[in-house]
């Protein structure tokens, strides 16, 4: 495979927000899936406007832009939808790593100046409103709706996708966001939408603190959205493929962009076949150490801090089609020259 010379950069065609960029994209593929769990499937349209109605909420619940919204789930739907919602109305999205104890939580927290938390109680073994508890004990006497903790001074609410088992957190904010919302906090969200520009900032992202303490990596939207375009190009992905992903979205690694394709990933802990079009043998993922590694007859692919996937003895590492003859980049051609085998 011979690859042409690169084009140079291509930027977006509408200004690089994260709101137009799901306006624009589900415009553009609304019923194409955009993420797809062994449990669930969002189409661009259902994020859009899932989206949408839980950023009206969480203008009514007081956040506004500017204000970091930490962000605490596993890969799912509710991740993508709560990281559009926060940053489509201009507040910061800050995401936590799943596995944080309570120490880690703690500077967390109090580092990146969260003012509300967004997220799930527990996942797998971790507990997290004990965690949260043990960063803060003056929770035990908080009730909704404003909190105000010394421990963490600049929080001010905690919301549960789900049900909440404590009286310091509101519930049930995962519900509903098929229906309209209320006008007024929808008019307003709307409204701050409007205000945000591609120089604002969208993520502040930590790092994974394997040498020093984490720090926060603040980007922008038009810096993020960007990248993503021009990824999307020197990939040359095009909108039938489908991206598989094991990696969590808390880690850069593992925060992938909209293009038109629809990721899939699995939890680490069981695997489906990514793709219809994939010929692959039974298969599992093994941990080994910080990774998950795919396993298979001959060969493996390891999710490795920095880089996205390394292919050894000629594995595919993603179930899309092919890329055409005359093909991508130099950079990529190691992960893409292989895909023909899993087809």
């Amino acid at each position: 495979m011979t690859a042409p010379a690169w084009a140079g950069p291509t930027f977006p065609d509408y200004p690089p927000t994260v709101g137009n960029a799901v306006a624009v994209a589900a415009d553009s593929w609304g019923d194409h899936q955009f993420v797809v769990t062994p449990d669930d499937a969002l189409t661009y349209a259902q994020l859009d406007r899932r989206s949408r109605h839980l950023a009206a909420r969480l203008v009514e619940a007081g956040v506004t832009k500017g204000d970091k919204v930490a962000v605490l789930f596993p890969n799912s739907p509710a991740w993508v939808i709560s990281w559009v919602a926060v940053t489509r109305i201009g507040a910061v999205i800050v995401p936590v790593s799943t596995f944080y104890k309570e120490f880690e939580l703690g500077r967390f927290l109090r580092h990146s100046d969260v003012g509300y938390l967004l997220g799930i109680p527990s996942f797998l073994s971790h507990d997290y409103v004990r965690r949260l508890a043990a960063v803060a004990p003056e929770l035990h006497d908080q009730t909704v709706p404003q909190l105000l903790v010394p421990s963490l001074p600049q929080l001010r609410g905690v919301f549960f996708w789900g049900d909440s088992p404590v009286p310091w957190a509101t519930g049930g904010w995962g519900d509903g966001l098929d229906d309209e919302p209320p006008a007024r906090p929808a008019e307003v969200a709307a409204a701050m939408e409007e205000d945000v520009s591609p120089a604002d900032p969208m993520m502040l992202m930590y790092t994974s603190g394997s040498t020093a303490d984490p720090k926060g990596a603040l980007h922008s939207h038009g810096g993020m959205t960007r990248h993503a375009t021009n990824m999307a190009a020197l990939s040359q992905w095009e909108s039938s493929f489908r991206l598989w992903s094991p990696m969590p979205f808390f880690w850069v690694g593992g925060y992938h962009r909209w293009d038109g394709h629809a990721y899939v990933w699995t939890h680490g802990r069981y695997e489906r076949r990514p793709h219809p079009n994939a010929q692959w043998k039974a298969a599992h993922w093994e941990p080994r150490g910080h990774q998950h590694v795919w396993v298979e007859g001959n060969w493996d692919a390891n999710a490795s801090a920095g880089a996205s996937a390394n292919a050894k003895m000629g594995g595919p590492v993603a179930a899309s089609p092919a890329p055409a003859a005359g093909g991508a980049h130099p950079g990529y051609l190691r992960a893409l020259s292989d895909l023909r085998a899993a087809r």
